[in-house]
């Protein structure tokens, strides 16, 4: 069985707690994350940084949005969304949704599409409805 990191997560995160200065970011943009080392089947960030590329799907405040993690693989399912304006992120986790502090960001990847962010957001919409 995998062991996860958590010591090293719990170091970082509070590090990343302590800052002051957030980036500004907007709905359908991609932005690198440090979302840590969960439980269970929740998304994992890699590497030292513990990093996943999100998809802001609703800003609520300058500090707070609600994000999807991205994969770089193609996953079929009705809990995924395959991206059609993206050629380096595939699939966004649509189960995997949850709300993140800008803190957490530290590079802007890019942008999709109006027409991905209106397919996710009925995609979303229905999951959660049903």
């Amino acid at each position: 069985m995998y062991k996860k990191n958590y010591s090293d997560w719990h170091k970082l995160k509070t590090t990343i707690n302590e800052l002051v200065i957030v980036p500004h970011c907007y709905e359908r943009e991609v932005w690198w994350a440090s979302i840590g080392t969960n439980v269970g089947f929740e998304e994992d960030g890699k590497g030292l940084d513990f990093l996943r590329p999100i998809l802001i799907v609703k800003k609520f405040s300058y500090r707070f949005v609600l994000g999807l993690p991205l994969s770089a693989t193609n996953k079929d399912g009705q809990y995924y969304y395959q991206l059609l304006s993206s050629p380096r992120f595939k699939t966004a986790l649509l189960s995997q949704v949850r709300a993140f502090d800008t803190k957490r960001f530290s590079d802007y990847m890019g942008r999709v599409s109006a027409e991905d962010m209106k397919e996710i957001k009925g995609r979303l919409s229905e999951l959660i409805g049903s």
